[in-house]
């Protein structure tokens, strides 16, 4: 049977949308004997591990440039086409073929239900259909610092002290997110002069800013809580359909609404109501005809949607002074490494902090290529 060979799709736009690839790469495929298989532009996170596993090769043909946003840079003058679709799916297929090359796989659908430790070191861990992986070298975990040592691992083999550092993590205030898609672009009120301005953050005034801390603080909303809008389609109309944008709507808000995260979902459909009102007295041509779709995210389904986002921290835990910088998530386990030998831990609740930075992650690969004797930072 010939090898098969799969190879990375272009998007094109035009109507009716399409994925395309130059024949150049499918005659060169069969030329060489193997079987080309054409890789749409799908959910690539969520799918890229099972693609490579029914292949026996992966050629990334050529094609436009990788959108800036991907490793947290702006665009450039000189940036040409770009694909958020094939980006999705590229990086993540590359990532995983990186690391199987080198001896590594990659395993999706499956939670962690334990980490397996023996005599005070990490063993491997237990996923919860029950299949268990050795871990030859390291146990690294991206996981918020509550889940690893109140979760996962036998109490046995933890001080209670740090049981209790990581109850005591305070996490800061959580969001309200409102979604609308639109048939056309956002208009602001012309006073502002905004129409082309991709981020904008609307404090109100400095009154309303005082107020509304003071009013989370409480754990009551605030009606004027100071918010931003962000609108990526102005900057890339290839994340909408033809002539439509996306705008993302945000601000702060407390995760115990009036002593109780259940009450966020008691008023949800009003809230959504009241969060496009507030936007519409800034870009007035947000209304019944103009929104073609609209959601809206409170603190309690940001908390459900990532073990990380703890009490609906986007952040997992707050920056706060005892517990920023080399203090984080608290001391003791600040470098990444916890008292149990060969368990890592990084993700939001390291130095130095949430965001897409990737720095968590590149400072305890460091940290774990030092004590494997591989280089890294000691």
């Amino acid at each position: 049977m010939r090898p098969r060979i799969g190879l990375t799709a272009s998007f094109r736009y035009e109507e009716p949308p399409a994925h395309a690839l130059e024949d150049d790469y499918v005659r060169a495929v069969v030329q060489a004997g193997g079987l080309p298989l054409l890789l749409p532009n799908i959910d690539g996170n969520a799918h890229a591990a099972g693609l490579l596993a029914s292949l026996d090769g992966l050629l990334l043909t050529g094609g436009g440039d990788v959108d800036p946003a991907c490793y947290g840079q702006l665009p450039q003058p000189v940036l040409g086409h770009v694909s958020p679709e094939r980006d999705a799916l590229e990086l993540p297929l590359a990532l995983v073929r990186a690391l199987r090359a080198h001896g590594g796989d990659v395993v999706t659908g499956a939670r962690v239900r334990e980490i397996l430790v023996e005599d005070g070191v990490a063993r491997g861990v237990v996923t919860e259909d029950g299949r268990r992986f050795a871990a030859r070298q390291a146990v690294v975990a991206g996981l918020h610092v509550r889940q690893l040592f109140l979760e996962l691992i036998d109490d046995r083999w933890l001080d209670p002290r740090l049981c209790e550092a990581a109850r005591q993590v305070r996490t800061g205030l959580s969001e309200v997110v409102l979604h609308v898609a639109l048939s056309e672009p956002p208009r602001y009120r012309p006073e502002f002069g905004l129409d082309a301005v991709v981020h904008c953050h609307l404090p109100e005034t400095m009154a309303d800013l005082v107020a509304a801390y003071a009013e989370y603080r409480k754990g009551h909303r605030y009606p004027r809580a100071p918010f931003q809008i962000v609108c990526h389609t102005l900057l890339d109309s290839r994340r909408a359909p033809p002539g439509g944008h996306v705008l993302n709507v945000g601000h702060y808000a407390p995760y115990e609404l009036d002593g109780r995260p259940e009450t966020w979902a008691a008023i949800r459909e009003p809230l959504l109501a009241e969060e496009l009102e507030r936007v519409r007295e800034y870009v007035p041509n947000v209304t019944e005809r103009t929104v073609v779709g609209k959601a809206i995210a409170t603190p309690l389904d940001i908390a459900a949607y990532n073990p990380m986002f703890y009490r609906g921290d986007i952040m997992g835990m707050a920056h706060i002074p005892s517990q920023d910088g080399y203090l984080r998530p608290f001391p003791g386990i600040s470098e990444y490494r916890t008292p149990i030998a060969h368990l890592y831990l990084t993700a939001a609740c390291t130095y130095p902090g949430g965001s897409i930075s990737g720095a968590p992650g590149r400072n305890c690969a460091m940290t774990v290529l030092a004590d494997l004797g591989r280089g890294g930072v000691p």
